[in-house]
């Protein structure tokens, strides 16, 4: 039997896809790593650079993670090393002897400019997957999970209005809402180094409204027996805090702490501690859609596609 190949869900953040990795892992024949996103390829995204409240968020030191027998589920990391990542493939594929993928979620590698290279240096027959969200909406989704985790205090307008002021945003530095929406320019190294037959592109509305259609896709693309499993709920839904309290006790409940927590004890606590976001306001939305109105167009003539629906 040939080894498994990798299948790479490169992102977009917050446009599903930790839903959609979730189904992919249901499969019998994809194995699913014990950190979701590794990180590996993304070689200028620097743990070391991140500031002081994203070092807490993300609480990994990879030495330590690795020394253990067993490799504990979780959600993100940025390994470094090849012979760790290399641990986390074998450790997932003993586990699911049927595997003919395994499957790295990182969504990191849309935004990092080294990850479609060094990816397509060590596995140029490599299966990517895009999942794209309409970019305001993915903004204000991500805005939501920021106040969410504690790391955003400013109005979204303040927030948006700054960042659109920056050359680029940098990941683990910045919150990224409008830098990870600049999907023309994300997806052209991709597009460029693997052939389009490698490549599956994804649209977030599509997953919410036609998901059994989109995972038929998915095992096409893949040459799998359909999948059983349904996309699940998505756990990680726009949800802000109720009050400073919350946001308080929220903020101290990060990376590895939240990754131990039982998902039962996590769904309670979401529903004492947050509510549902109100909607973008007015003047945050135009900042956006003025921010986003060339990007679109950009990525109608790259993708050769009517986005007219996003406009």
């Amino acid at each position: 039997m040939m080894p498994p190949k990798p299948v790479v869900l490169i992102g977009a953040a917050k446009a599903g896809t930790t839903s959609l990795a979730q189904a992919l892992s249901m499969h019998p024949e994809i194995a699913e790593l014990a950190i979701k996103e590794p990180g590996y390829y993304c070689t200028d995204v620097r743990t070391t650079d991140f500031s002081q409240a994203y070092r807490k968020l993300l609480s990994f030191e990879e030495s330590r993670y690795f020394s253990s027998m067993a490799l504990t589920p979780r959600h993100i990391a940025f390994v470094s090393l090849k012979e760790n990542y290399s641990r986390l493939i074998k450790a997932a594929t003993e586990a699911c002897p049927n595997a003919r993928y395994y499957l790295d979620a990182s969504t990191a590698y849309l935004y990092s400019q080294t990850a479609a290279a060094q990816l397509h240096a060590a596995e140029p027959k490599a299966k990517i997957i895009a999942v794209l969200r309409h970019p305001v909406s993915r903004a204000y989704s991500h805005y939501n999970m920021a106040r969410k985790y504690g790391l955003e205090r400013r109005s979204a307008l303040e927030a948006f209005s700054q960042e659109s002021k920056l050359e680029r945003a940098r990941w683990g530095i910045d919150e990224c809402y409008l830098e990870l929406g600049n999907y023309s320019e994300q997806l052209k190294p991709y597009l460029e180094l693997f052939d389009r037959s490698q490549i599956l592109l994804l649209f977030h509305e599509d997953l919410k409204a036609r998901p059994d259609e989109v995972l038929q896709k998915v095992a096409d693309f893949l040459g799998l027996s359909a999948f059983v499993h349904s996309i699940p709920e998505n756990e990680n839904k726009a949800a802000v805090p109720k009050s400073g309290v919350a946001a308080v006790f929220a903020s101290a409940l990060k990376g590895g702490i939240r990754d131990k927590i039982p998902s039962g004890i996590k769904r309670f606590g979401k529903r004492i501690l947050f509510s549902e976001p109100d909607s973008l306001d007015k003047d945050a939305r135009t900042v956006l859609v003025r921010y986003f109105a060339a990007e679109i167009q950009r990525l109608e003539e790259l993708l050769e596609i009517d986005l007219s629906h996003w406009k």
